[in-house]
């Protein structure tokens, strides 16, 4: 049956209006990719044949070269948009190995158009239901736009995407040139283990790569006149800010450009051009737990001037350069304030707070407004200098990075995917495991599928010493919860409003610590399956709690004028105490509690004899990236490091003092592997990995 664009079409409940690019149920209406609609025509053509995957690129995408990848997310979008479930569809089905089948029934709707006049002018003939639906819609249309008050930004909600890539790889930080007919960013393909600048021509729409170097070229910024890039460029053991011309690059015969400013090495910065002579970066400090310090950089003295008291995890200079906006910490450690600095007084106003730490930001071309991404709950935010805010956008989708073109209101921003599973490695003293497979004992234990098709996203897993119970964190439908698993079942726990930062299984395993970003400490009992709040000093800044191996205390790290500090809470009374103030990041007790083990900025792990006081240096030159993920038993210690080639859990055996490597899982994406945990008996060793990590530049409008 050949469908005629021309035509309606019933498609189960939906129906599809194959010229207006529109579907539409019980009044309902949605528009969609025209590539989405072409897909969907194909499918009702063979309804109920299952068609190949390679089929169905040929056909739809008949004359164009694309991936596969291209297919899995049209079909994503499409299935969205009907409101279909993959795991139990009722419209697309996916069958293994063999490509989709459009399950739902098909038949004719009514003509869209019966003649054309001279003037092409069309003419319709409705149903008695089409115009009651019509006529429902419009009266709820009405009603709404009477009861609600106006809205002053509804010009500004933008609802449509428009990829400018569409590949397995992994494109970051898009960037407009003043001028607005170009954009860069930085890609990572499938190939190569490092980052380059691509540069993108918005007229011709192709793409360009411009960098080609042993490193990553990350950040990059156009200066004032388009002339020069700014962009950080990393390797596994150097970091700098480095200044490019534009035209040298584009014809490959500049090299790296003139280095103008060394940074850390686990810097993830901001760069932009306060004007042609001065740039704005910030670089991570270690003294600061992690977070950016704001510098300027005269180019042509290579003076480099640190903001006073300004940390900002990222910033956002308005178009006019006038105003720098900051997503800083606030009084609570796990939620950033957006703040905005005058660049002529150095005055800075609070724009709101209770922020994720995942947000990102750019100014409207206003100078009025700002856009902010929340990754994790596929928000897209205008708020302005009274603190109000609207919601422009919401999608299961995770988004980052955005970017106004100065001459239009085009935004350019991050669109990713991913793919998150919990591993569970058994016997790990067996043999020395070296990669991530089944060959070397590892066990999928929970498993989600792409962020943009269901929203599932595990991680964070933790054995309790109960047997058979652990718990892992799921990000089901764009909310966080804490979930509890037995062999049996799993449900989720209500932990209140807010996201949880991190959580730990007392040594009985028998109460669970649990730390929200908003800096509340809650604490569960398994045995009464209730959930109160832990009381402890205001002042007082909390970072990588954990257990005593008394279960009556909770020892955290806490920032002070002379570095981090370990300190102590004692449950029973909220008071606390100092345990260590050497530039200790995080602590591990040995469960039979004689031992303290600390991680400090020396770098390297310290030895705490609990009974006399005595501390001595166990393993020398660990890397920081090991801050909170240091594990203990009576016989050793266990960590995660990682670089750039890859991540690491390590051990050191009390009775050897050797240094093993337990696991070694090479990095094949931006993404990590992260929150290892072992359970008391030392058989499993369980951590999230995420893998199929993909992300597109998409272009924003209205």
């Amino acid at each position: 049956m050949t469908k005629d664009k021309n035509l309606t079409l019933k498609i189960g409940e939906w129906h599809v209006f194959p010229r207006q690019n529109r579907i539409e149920k019980m009044g309902q209406s949605k528009s969609i990719e025209p590539q989405c609609m072409a897909l969907l025509l194909y499918l009702a053509e063979q309804q109920g044949k299952v068609i190949s995957r390679n089929e169905l690129l040929g056909k739809v995408w008949r004359g164009t070269f694309v991936s596969e990848n291209t297919l899995t997310k049209t079909v994503a979008m499409l299935r969205q948009a009907l409101e279909d479930d993959s795991k139990r569809p009722t419209y697309i089905a996916t069958r293994l190995k063999k490509g989709y089948q459009l399950v739902a029934t098909v038949s004719d709707g009514i003509p869209c158009e019966i003649t054309t006049s001279d003037k092409d002018q069309s003419k319709y003939n409705f149903s008695k239901r089409r115009w009651l639906s019509i006529l429902f819609t419009a009266t709820i249309v009405v009603i709404g736009m009477w009861l609600l008050p106006p809205n002053k930004n509804s010009a500004n909600v933008y609802n449509k995407f428009i990829p400018i890539t569409s590949s397995s790889a992994i494109e970051v930080n898009p960037k407009f040139s003043q001028s607005g007919k170009h954009l860069i960013y930085s890609k990572q393909s499938v190939s190569a283990s490092h980052f380059d600048i691509v540069w993108y021509d918005l007229v011709s729409k192709t793409h360009q790569k411009i960098t080609d170097f042993p490193g990553d070229e990350l950040a990059a910024v156009w200066s004032p006149d388009d002339s020069q890039l700014a962009y950080f460029y990393k390797t596994s053991n150097q970091c700098g800010l480095y200044v490019n011309r534009f035209a040298d690059m584009q014809l490959g015969k500049s090299g790296l450009g003139k280095k103008v400013a060394d940074c850390g090495q686990n810097n993830e910065g901001t760069i932009d051009w306060l004007n042609q002579h001065t740039l704005l970066f910030t670089d991570r400090n270690v003294n600061t737990m992690g977070e950016h310090k704001l510098y300027s950089i005269d180019l042509r003295s290579q003076y480099r001037r640190e903001f006073v008291n300004m940390y900002p995890l990222s910033f956002a200079l308005s178009k006019d350069k006038q105003q720098i906006a900051t997503l800083v910490r606030s009084a609570n450690p796990f939620e950033l304030e957006l703040t905005v600095l005058s660049v002529k007084s150095n005055e800075i106003d609070s724009w709101g707070t209770g922020f994720s730490p995942h947000s990102q930001i750019a100014w409207f071309n206003d100078n009025e407004r700002i856009l902010l991404t929340d990754v994790y709950q596929g928000k897209l935010i205008s708020i302005d200098k009274h603190s109000e805010k609207e919601l422009l956008h919401q999608s299961n989708n995770i988004f980052s990075h955005p970017a106004f073109n100065l001459k239009d209101d085009r935004v350019a921003l991050e669109q990713a995917s991913l793919i998150s599973n919990t591993y569970q490695i058994s016997n790990p003293f067996s043999e020395i495991l070296r990669q991530t497979d089944d060959a070397h004992g590892l066990a999928v234990i929970s498993e989600s599928i792409p962020l943009n098709e269901s929203n599932y996203f595990d991680y964070m897993h933790a054995y309790s010493n109960q047997e058979g119970i652990s718990a892992f964190m799921s990000n089901r439908n764009g909310e966080h919860k804490l979930w509890l698993s037995n062999t049996d079942s799993e449900r989720a726990l209500d932990t209140g409003k807010g996201e949880i930062q991190t959580f730990q299984w007392s040594p009985n395993g028998k109460q669970l610590l649990i730390m929200k970003v908003n800096g509340e400490l809650l604490l569960y009992s398994a045995m009464s399956d209730t959930t109160s709040k832990i009381k402890y000093p205001e002042s007082t800044s909390i970072h990588y709690p954990m257990w005593d191996s008394d279960g009556e205390h909770i020892v955290f790290t806490r920032m002070t004028i002379s570095g981090p500090e370990n300190w102590s809470l004692n449950l029973s009374d909220e008071s606390i105490s100092v345990l260590s103030s050497t530039n200790a990041i995080s602590s591990a007790f040995s469960p039979d509690g004689n031992f303290a083990y600390s991680l400090r900025t020396t770098p390297g792990i310290w030895q705490i004899d609990r009974t006399n006081g005595r501390e001595t240096l166990i393993v020398k030159n660990v890397d920081m990236s090991a801050w909170g993920s240091l594990v203990a038993f009576n016989d050793g210690i266990y960590w995660q490091e990682h670089s750039s080639e890859g991540y690491e859990i390590r051990h050191f055996s009390l009775s050897t003092k050797q240094v093993s490597s337990i696991l070694s899982v090479p990095q094949t994406t931006l993404l990590h592997m992260r929150y290892f945990h072992i359970d008391s008996a030392q058989k499993n060793i369980s951590f999230y990995r995420m893998t199929n990590y993909q992300s597109d530049i998409v272009f924003l409008e209205h």
